[in-house]
């Protein structure tokens, strides 16, 4: 353990912080006091993120998305999730929950820059649940630290890489120096765990981007060269590769000069038995986010829904 920080509030609320190798992992731990516990971490944790000057670039969005799995035994729609981006340059700040009536209050993802931050907060189901007579450890809720780069890989967030895609991606796409990239994604449909660092790798990818003043890519197309996990080589006609994803915008809105996603949609394959050619694929899952507000701000405050 290398790093360690506590913080007590009225010596009853702990949240300490822990750096092991490359990832910290925070846990804030309450006994009493519930909500304004939280509400103190979570503000002093984004707070103090973005503590910077204003940028150019500085704009907040708020939309829908949705995930639809493609499997063998029928097909599977994702709970719709709500969310709101806080862009403030090359940082980004997202909110965004479930519409589902007893799951977790929000979920937070942001990036200063350098790191990913994640928080999950379950205040109100954890006191339901308590209420009810279950018995629970006192967190409410978790944040965990990621400093291996910008892309979010988790399996509680898969719908996090399309909108970051949609949105945030700028300063990505306009620094990327290669033709390869992550997808921003937990799984593909070739079985990898991109939420497991070992199983992650960066695809060939063919991308193209708005020509104005933002620069958000309007099509990322990623090649797979077919070999999986264990090292295995797909079976002919796939074996010298084939197209894992795409994301794609389908309309666009003008927001005070510069251009934003209407509609898009981010889909991913799969290889077929008995394919006819690399590009006889079948559609394993897609996302579909949709426009529904945009502001401008002046600098970039901690936002929740």
């Amino acid at each position: 353990m290398n790093f360690w920080t506590i913080i007590n509030y009225g010596g009853r609320h702990l949240c300490s912080v822990f750096l092991v190798l490359r990832y910290f992992v925070c846990f804030i731990a309450v006994r009493r006091g519930l909500g304004h516990s939280v509400r103190l971490a979570r503000s002093l944790f984004f707070l103090v993120l973005f503590a910077t000057n204003a940028q150019a670039s500085d704009y907040e969005v708020k939309g829908a998305v949705r995930v639809f799995y493609f499997l063998p035994k029928g097909d599977q729609l994702g709970i719709p999730v709500h969310f709101l981006l806080s862009v403030h340059g090359c940082m980004w700040n997202l909110v965004f929950n479930r519409d589902e009536t007893n799951g977790l209050d929000y979920q937070q993802v942001t990036f200063d820059g350098t790191n990913l931050y994640y928080v999950i907060d379950g205040e109100h189901m954890a006191a339901r649940a308590k209420a009810s007579g279950k018995k629970l450890a006192g967190n409410v809720a978790n944040s965990f630290i990621s400093n291996d780069g910008e892309i979010f890989h988790n399996p509680f967030a898969p719908e996090v890489g399309t909108i970051w895609l949609a949105y945030g991606s700028s300063c990505f796409f306009a620094d990327l120096k290669t033709n390869l990239m992550e997808p921003p994604v937990d799984s593909d449909g070739i079985g990898r765990k991109y939420s497991q660092p070992e199983f992650r790798k960066k695809l060939r990818v063919d991308y193209q981007r708005v020509n104005d003043a933002l620069g958000l890519p309007s099509q990322v197309v990623y090649f797979d060269d077919s070999v999986n996990i264990f090292g295995k080589r797909a079976p002919a006609p796939y074996d010298n590769g084939f197209t894992n994803s795409i994301y794609s915008v389908n309309s666009w809105t003008n927001c005070g000069g510069i251009q934003l996603p209407l509609t898009a949609s981010f889909k991913f394959y799969y290889v077929k038995s008995g394919g006819t050619s690399s590009n006889d694929l079948a559609l394993f899952k897609k996302f579909e986010i949709s426009f529904e507000e945009y502001k401008k701000r002046l600098g970039m405050k901690p936002a929740i829904l």
